[in-house]
């Protein structure tokens, strides 16, 4: 019966693979696909332990810097789940609880059950079959709200185990009677398996032997057919208790070596443990205790550090029985009173019937009447207890009334079946009666359609002449207007006489740009240059208007009498722009303005002054990068409180980098997730093409936007502007 209990962890396993499958449809998936495949490949085998931790670590801490709680509570119970084949329940139990407290939160049902299903397993395995029983029935629940057919009859099964357990036979078969017709229907080969072979072991508690046999061998057909070698290896072990029930003790021998040896083989520690006790018990049954007890020692030594108490149950059995049979009873009576604990805590009562027997045969034989009278007393209690002939009864009604069921389930199929023809004839004859008559009218409805589809063809294709036409027109305006923004700014030969190292990116989202710059040196002073970067409301057209008025203004500046740095050329297009645009059309408030980045800077003197609006400047010198910061207020009306803008004066060094932008760069969308490019990248960028020469650092800036950017919309228009000291 042990071997049912790590059978829990396999229907966890069957969960995990729903859930993982569901997963991968989600697109949100991708980031964490490298490290589901390789808890894939290290979960296949247990020797891979380390590296299997190490990848569900990773998952979790992936999760947790996305913040995605559905994959996080994923994370914790792949977690949980490695733990638990280690044994190491206590941490198994800790990360299967924070996987449903995401799950939970996330409504991840699969990983709700799964994490459920991992903790009833573990209580379970270490004793605790009320605590078990709960977070079954809470698996229950939520596979009936999730209306997940599987895991809700799955559960059915490790319900069973639990009823087993207390020798409730009678619930424990109706459980899994219950799963059969839908397993069957599902064609779901496992959990038919295992709902065959509990039942199979109630009959065999009852003392109905062949019944149970008759399961098992049915049992071991589907395990064979599945190529399932650990349910197999454990219907070996039941059939070999059943032969040995029968006293047909060569069949009950054939079967136990079989399952030591594939277990040996499958390097399954768990029915390898449990063939080393039943072999045991068979070697005392033959009265040979003393090749029993070495079997019996590493079976319990390895049951105590893998915390299997109802396993340890059976060695204490074991161990006690083999001690009575050598005569030592102080030894049989140390474990018969260990197991005889252990079953009574845990309402385990096969094992509390073998305890039972043997301590009143100790008493008996050291001739103590009334502790031999109080021990036989209990045996007779449980023995009549698990041979109640109503529970037994109530299973075989239970598997009659099944059958019936299936065969009354049949006869109604053959005579739905006869009905069906019957109706389907009349209803094709109804049908072919229809379809003529629709299909007249279909053509008659045809020929009305195709006539007045050639006179719509003709009125579109005259609209879309008109509009063609239209459109030619508006393309040729857009055209022209880019010739004339490109006008306001130097050309490459003009930038280059102004200022030879200097390298612009400039690149409009649409045919006209709302970023533009200007380049001048002062009159009279040709070693002071200013330069300036603008980002104006909008892009495209309205965009390009602003640029116009933004440019003409900056023009202003260079003869100004009154203007003698960059923070007082702000302060100046701050007052005139708005005197330049209405600040309300149509009763709408206008708020078009610009950002700017605006710096003079004296070549000769290395000087730098520098202003800005919403804008910034980077200084990249000796491999480290500074950023300078302008005013947060932009240049324009219906801002409130504005106030005068700060000049920053910065002394230069030979080979310094200066550089300007505004926002499109940075803004930019794409990437493997489709994220912002951002200003750190922009920044580490920057400094990693610093040491090239300025062209090449304006290529590998442009190749690197559009890598980014891939099939990505562009979505403004992006301006850099290197210069060189």
């Amino acid at each position: 019966m042990i071997h049912f209990i790590k059978h829990i962890a396999l229907s966890v396993l069957l969960l995990i693979a729903a859930m993982s499958f569901s997963q991968k449809s989600r697109t949100d998936s991708l980031p964490y696909l490298p490290l589901l495949k390789d808890y894939e490949t290290y979960s296949q085998s247990n020797t891979n332990l380390k590296q299997t931790l190490n990848t569900t670590n990773n998952y979790i801490k992936k999760a947790q810097a996305l913040n995605d709680r559905f994959f996080l509570a994923d994370a914790f119970l792949k977690h949980a789940i490695t733990f638990y084949h280690d044994n190491n329940y206590d941490s198994a139990q800790a990360n299967a609880k924070k996987a449903i407290l995401y799950s939970e939160y996330a409504r991840n049902f699969k990983a709700q059950m799964s994490a459920n299903n991992l903790l009833g397993a573990i209580c379970y395995n270490t004793g605790d079959l009320k605590l078990s029983e709960t977070y079954y029935l809470k698996k229950l629940r939520i596979a009936a709200r999730a209306e997940d057919s599987v895991a809700f009859y799955a559960t059915y099964y490790n319900l069973g185990l639990i009823y087993l357990q207390r020798g409730e036979y009678l619930k424990a078969s109706d459980f899994n009677f219950k799963g059969i017709p839908y397993f069957e229907q599902q064609k779901d080969t496992f959990n038919l398996l295992s709902a065959i072979q509990l039942i199979g072991y109630c009959y065999q508690n009852l003392q109905d032997i062949p019944t149970a046999i008759r399961f098992y061998k049915r049992a071991v057909q589907l395990s064979i057919l599945t190529k399932d070698k650990y349910q197999l290896t454990g219907v070996y072990l039941d059939l070999h208790t059943a032969y040995l029930t029968k006293e047909v003790k060569d069949s009950a021998l054939y079967y136990v070596e079989e399952a030591l040896r594939i277990a040996k083989e499958e390097k399954d520690e768990f029915h390898y443990t449990m063939a080393l006790t039943r072999k045991g018990s068979l070697l005392i049954n033959y009265k040979e205790p003393r090749k029993a007890l070495p079997l019996l020692w590493e079976a319990m030594n390895t049951n105590l550090t893998s915390q299997r108490i109802f396993a340890l149950c059976e060695d204490y059995a074991g161990l006690a029985n083999a001690y009575l049979e050598l005569g030592k009873y102080d030894s049989a009576l140390v474990f018969a009173y260990k197991g005889q604990k252990i079953a009574t805590d845990q309402k385990n009562k096969s094992v509390l019937e073998s305890c039972s027997k043997i301590l009143f045969s100790v008493y008996d034989k050291r001739g103590n009447a009334d502790s031999a009278l109080k021990y036989h007393k209990a045996y007779i209690e449980i023995n009549t207890a698990l041979k109640k002939e109503d529970q037994l009864r109530g299973i075989a009604q239970r598997e009659q009334l099944f059958e019936k069921h299936v065969m009354d389930k049949q006869r109604l199929q053959e005579q739905l079946l006869a009905e069906t023809k019957l109706e389907k004839q009349k209803q094709i004859n109804l049908i072919v009666f229809a379809a003529s008559f629709l299909l007249l009218i279909f053509l008659v409805i045809s020929i009305i359609n195709y006539r007045q589809k050639q006179k719509a063809n003709l009125q579109i294709s005259h609209q879309k002449k008109i509009l063609e036409e239209r459109n030619k027109e508006v393309s040729d305006s857009i055209n022209y207007a880019s010739r004339i923004q490109q006008s306001i700014m130097p050309s490459a030969e003009l930038l280059q006489e102004i200022s030879p190292l200097c390298e612009v990116l400039y690149m409009p989202r649409d045919i006209v740009s709302g970023d533009f710059y200007w380049v001048n040196a002062l009159p009279n002073r040709p070693h002071i240059i200013v330069y300036a970067v603008a980002d104006c409301t909008g892009h495209g057209v309205p965009g390009a208007f602003m640029s116009l008025i933004g440019a003409t203004l900056l023009n202003q500046t260079i003869t100004h009498p009154n203007i003698n740095s960059p923070a007082q050329a702000l302060d100046y297009l701050n007052i005139e722009l708005p005197k330049n645009i209405k600040s309300n059309v149509a009763g709408e408030t206008i708020k078009d303005g610009m950002e700017i980045s605006m710096c003079l800077i004296d070549f000769e003197n290395l000087i730098l002054e520098f202003s800005g609006a919403n804008n910034n400047l980077y200084l990249i010198r000796k491999g480290e990068l500074k950023l300078i910061r302008g005013n947060k207020q932009p240049i324009g009306q219906g801002f409130q409180n504005a106030t005068l803008f700060t000049n920053h004066t910065i002394a230069l060094e030979k080979d310094d980098t200066i550089c300007l932008f505004t926002d499109g760069y940075p803004d930019q969308f794409g990437g493997p997730y489709g994220k912002k490019f951002k200003y750190k990248q922009l920044e580490d960028l920057i400094l990693k093409l610093n040491p090239l020469p300025l062209p090449e650092q304006k290529e590998q800036l442009k190749t690197a936007f559009y890598n980014w950017k891939g099939d990505m919309d562009q979505v403004d228009d992006v301006l850099l502007m290197l210069i060189k000291v």
